[in-house]
């Protein structure tokens, strides 16, 4: 649940959002920077409730909490009011959680690809259900045709990795998702690092 500083717009630039993100006055300390709570478990009241918040460390905790209002804030454009973020503890653990959001759903997956992300989709996520069509998203010819071949399955996700891996192949993002808008229900890119 967004915290109730969340649930206001954005009224300030990024520049300045990037500058105070996670720096929240510590109440018992005066820190700024804001501690890593290794903590597992979490103080139940006497009703046996989690008065925080927190239950277990894995399922969530005061610095991933922190992480993630500081990602759906810096995410958000001016005037809107902040979504949410999640995280994970890797990529094939967030592409897992997003191909087990689609029961009997179709992925175009660019035929380049983290062998993780691949060998997940097709070694399990087939098995259950979900359609895998590979395909070169450089070739945007093709990807549209094969958009439009399916364009009346459930739940049409397209994902890509721009550079890719292994073969550093480069996707345009703005084509592609111009092509998506018109068939996918979801897209996802996942950019490596940055290109000049």
């Amino acid at each position: 649940m967004a915290s109730a500083a969340l649930l206001r717009p954005v009224s300030t630039a990024l520049a300045t959002r990037l500058a105070h993100a996670g720096c929240v006055v510590n109440p018992l300390t005066g820190a700024l920077t804001p501690a890593i709570q290794p903590s597992s478990t979490f103080e139940r009241d006497v009703n046996l409730e989690y008065p925080k918040g927190f239950i277990y460390g894995r399922s969530s905790n005061p610095t991933r909490k922190l992480l993630e209002d500081v990602l759906a804030d810096l995410e958000t454009p001016l005037g809107d009011i902040p979504g949410e973020a999640i995280s994970f503890s890797s990529g094939v653990a967030a592409a897992h959680a997003i191909f087990q959001g689609l029961p009997g759903g179709h992925v175009i997956l660019a035929d380049d690809v983290y062998h993780g992300n691949r060998t997940l989709l097709t070694s399990i996520f087939e098995h259950w259900g979900t359609k895998v069509t590979q395909v070169d998203m450089t070739n945007l010819e093709t990807l549209s045709n094969i958009l439009t071949r399916h364009k009346q399955d459930k739940n049409v996700v397209l994902w890509a990795e721009t550079p890719s891996n292994p073969l550093l192949k480069i996707t345009d993002i703005r084509a592609v998702s111009n092509l998506c808008n018109e068939t996918c229900q979801y897209h996802f890119f996942f950019l490596r690092f940055r290109l000049r």
